[in-house]
């Protein structure tokens, strides 16, 4: 049946399209549906064909089963073995992390008594490198943490539902994040790319099209230009949404213009000042300055890596010529929206370099599976991907540095050329 679009305090696309830029996602009382699911008798069969793809001459059917077939294939389910494996391949690098800010806190303490209150230009260079090191230390391992929590939120971690509950209770606390926020992070899954949309936003980062922008007032169209310049948004967003929305004991959802009673809020901020407590405690005051910049700069990557996996154009995928994107759109749609196609059309394949970037993002890289199915774990996503029939992956678009970069600037969605402006 049809939903009826939630009343608002305020008028949109005007004043509540700015409070939403400062806020990203809306209160539990207006958690709706999840993405649509597939047939699970897909589940555990071989791919029909060795190269199929969603242009061949006999239409979607027989790539629309083969991907069917794979991705819900029983090799790509959870497990509790991989998933221990993650969480230890997580925890032990941050006990360690939490060790070297323990002895690099008397270090620099002895450095400046021996300097009497100051230190040689020489050694304040190498106290500015240590800090600097640890603390994008800790912020990668506060993204890959948040990874470890996106899993869990969505049953994706363990196979076991009340694992999958407690591991989200226990990671929302490490990451500054209250432990509701998957319920709300379901409603981007159910609405991605679907302009039409009217009982969640159909974009998280990117608040109107250029159409509604051209509809606003000139000062509230000002205030929305300057808050969502990207400079100032990537740098502010991060702050406003982890340290003061999700402190906050009541919440407005700027969709709905609704005032909400947030207790997971309290909650979280209750837990994550007591975890503060016991780093200070444990391992000094220069590590608890560590975990406060590195939650910021962690929200900071993680809020770029969420935007660029939905806002981006043809011509930003790899390889991608003027001549190759002319004509294409990027995905955004009134009718006919569907969970495959927000994943295969609407999400990009991030080529993350090397080793070390690929253990920070923990899959999430591969969007567009997860966007497909989301019980698919983040330790099966890779393989998922690399051992797909060939040909699967054809329409789905991959970014690189560029596209990556390219993709960081477009602030709102022109409905007449189909493009990020």
């Amino acid at each position: 049946p049809a939903v009826r679009p939630p009343r608002r305090l305020f008028p949109r696309p005007a004043t509540a399209i700015v409070l939403r830029a400062a806020t990203m996602h809306a209160s539990p009382a207006l958690q709706t549906r999840a993405a649509p699911r597939c047939h699970a008798k897909a589940a555990g069969r071989a791919p029909a064909a060795p190269h199929v793809s969603a242009g061949d001459g006999d239409g979607e059917g027989a790539w629309d089963e083969a991907l069917r077939a794979h991705v819900y294939s029983a090799r790509y389910r959870p497990n509790n073995a991989d998933a221990a494996r993650v969480i230890l391949a997580t925890a032990v690098p941050l006990a360690a992390l939490y060790g070297a800010l323990a002895m690099a806190g008397p270090w620099m303490g002895a450095k400046l008594a021996i300097g009497g209150g100051s230190a040689p230009l020489s050694s304040v260079a190498a106290m500015v490198v240590t800090f600097t090191l640890l603390v994008l230390a800790r912020a990668a391992l506060f993204v890959r943490s948040f990874m470890l929590l996106h899993d869990a939120g969505h049953g994706a971690l363990f196979p076991s539902p009340a694992l999958n509950r407690g591991a989200t209770w226990a990671l929302s606390f490490l990451v500054l994040t209250p432990a509701d926020w998957p319920a709300k992070h379901r409603r981007h899954h159910g609405a991605a790319g679907n302009l039409a949309a009217q009982d969640a936003p159909w974009s998280d980062t990117v608040f109107v099209t250029s159409a509604e922008r051209a509809a606003m007032a000139p000062l509230p169209r000002a205030l929305m230009d300057a808050g969502r310049y990207p400079p100032v948004f990537f740098v502010l967003a991060p702050a406003l949404v982890w340290f003061f929305r999700y402190r906050m004991p009541v919440q407005l959802d700027t969709f709905s213009g609704r005032l909400a009673w947030a207790p997971h809020n309290v909650v979280n901020t209750l837990g994550a000042a007591l975890w503060m407590a016991g780093v200070y405690h444990l391992a000094g005051p220069l590590a608890l300055a560590c975990e406060l910049l590195a939650a910021y700069v962690g929200a900071a990557v993680g809020l770029a890596l969420f935007h660029v996996q939905h806002a981006y154009n043809p011509a930003d995928a790899e390889g991608a010529t003027a001549e190759s994107a002319a004509g294409k759109r990027a995905y955004g749609v009134r009718e006919n929206w569907s969970a495959r196609d927000a994943g295969l059309k609407g999400s990009s394949h991030l080529l993350v370099p090397g080793a070390l970037a690929r253990y920070v993002t923990l899959g999430i890289e591969y969007h567009h599976i997860h966007h497909f199915k989301t019980s698919l774990p983040c330790y099966k996503l890779r393989a998922c991907h690399d051992e797909a029939p060939e040909g699967l992956w054809d329409g789905v678009t991959e970014l690189g540095a560029r596209g990556v970069w390219s993709a960081l600037w477009n602030t709102r969605y022109n409905e007449s050329t189909g493009l990020y402006e």
